[in-house]
């Protein structure tokens, strides 16, 4: 897998979205190529890289603190960390990476996907009588995402 890091003036940077999700644990560790150069990212930033490449977004520019940010430099690293918030406002779309998820939290998705609960008058909307669909939906919620004190600044500002 491989990427290009591009470095911008915040002021004059395109459009671009911004990733928000876990690092996980710290191995195991895969190497993508940035720049031409061996890079290691975690398992989980690794997956998401995986699901959304595709022939179709081949180009884009996509903000990840985990590559964009040099981890290694700790006082770039607290200078770019007090400037995240801005990176998420600005972005022109958030993207929100739970993982790769189980069968029912597929199923889940998928469902919420195709009904719009908030425009559904409460007398027309039934819920599938499945015990799977909300045992999805609570798999959902307990993700170790959502544990993350990062994540309400990242939607604030999204």
């Amino acid at each position: 897998m491989k990427c290009s890091l591009e470095t911008y003036n915040y002021n004059t940077c395109p459009d671009y979205w911004a990733l928000s999700y876990t690092w996980g644990p710290e191995t195991p560790s895969h190497v993508i190529l940035v720049n031409g150069r061996r890079f290691c990212v975690r398992q989980n930033l690794f997956n998401f890289m995986k699901s959304f490449r595709s022939p179709y977004n081949n180009h884009f520019y996509l903000w990840i603190d985990q590559v964009c940010i040099n981890q290694e430099d700790i006082p770039e690293r607290n200078s770019q960390v007090r400037c995240m918030g801005q990176y998420y406002s600005r972005a022109v779309c958030v993207l929100t990476w739970l993982g790769i998820g189980t069968e029912l939290e597929l199923a889940a998705m998928a469902r919420i996907q195709q009904v719009d609960i908030v425009n559904v008058p409460p007398a027309k909307y039934q819920e599938p009588n499945s015990l799977d669909h909300l045992r999805g939906y609570r798999s959902i919620i307990a993700n170790h995402y959502f544990e993350r004190l990062w994540v309400v600044q990242e939607m604030a500002r999204a």
